[in-house]
């Protein structure tokens, strides 16, 4: 006989799971502690990577297409955390609209549930709009592994100083806020060992507050930070693990 397939069990509407704190964007309290719910919408986010094909382009059926930056396909295959399934939009579109009069043009926004929903609202309205709309991510990710340790450095025609934004998803232009700002983190400095080879060592510092200029992340972020230091490679030696030897009874 077959075994018997067991039907996944129908999960509540948006509507039913979100609406609660104090702007009705929050997930409710009944719904925090259920596993079912966090692993279907964490399925939701990962399946959002099966529309993009191999040139890094996601298409609809009606001729659009766009491609998707490296960040965003990457941010497909991290795991959300608890803050951003207990949102109800964890993401959101920006993109530049020109003014019917012929005045400058508008920055607008456009609140999206899922990441694969925020690349689906960009393909199919701002493709012929804005070609450098992008995505926003509320509460960020960390750099790709890959770039790890590639941050900052100096990209474009003009070569100038790109920080990874976690936000963005991408590398963008930092520049001094209005103000003389300034605070104190930890940061990565370039020093030499014993031995005469260079090391970094972490010291707390003085920094002038930077922010995205897409965005408006600024360097204070935790994950900015960690994105945007160098990497140092160890070597780890394997250990022989020592022979034990036993006493045959006699």
């Amino acid at each position: 006989m077959r075994p018997r397939r067991t039907k996944r069990p129908t999960l509540p509407s948006p509507d039913e799971i979100y609406g609660g704190g104090v702007t009705g964007n929050r997930m409710r309290g009944e719904f925090t502690y259920r596993v079912d719910i966090h692993e279907a919408l964490q399925r939701r986010h990962e399946r959002g990577m099966s529309r993009i094909d191999d040139a890094g382009y996601w298409r609809d059926g009606n001729g659009h297409s766009w491609r998707v930056p490296y960040g965003v396909r990457a941010a497909f295959g991290n795991t959300l955390t608890f803050s951003q399934i207990a949102s109800e939009y964890p993401f959101y579109v920006q993109w530049r609209h020109p003014s019917k009069n012929g005045g400058p043009p508008r920055t607008l926004t456009r609140s999206c549930s899922s990441l694969g929903a925020a690349c689906a609202f960009i393909v199919a309205h701002l493709t012929d709009v804005d070609p450098e709309a992008f995505i926003v991510c509320r509460l960020g990710f960390y750099i790709p592994s890959p770039l790890l340790g590639k941050f900052p450095r100096r990209m474009g025609p003009q070569q100038k100083m790109h920080y990874w934004c976690p936000r963005c998803m991408a590398p963008r232009v930092f520049r001094r806020t209005s103000g003389d700002q300034w605070f104190y983190a930890n940061k990565k400095i370039l020093t030499t060992d014993r031995h005469g080879n260079p090391d970094y060592q972490w010291k707390n510092v003085r920094l002038a507050l930077i922010e995205c200029t897409r965005c408006g992340l600024n360097n204070r972020d935790n994950k900015f930070r960690a994105s945007n230091q160098p990497v140092t490679k160890v070597k780890v030696r394997a250990t022989r693990r020592a022979r034990t030897t036993r006493r045959r009874r006699r």
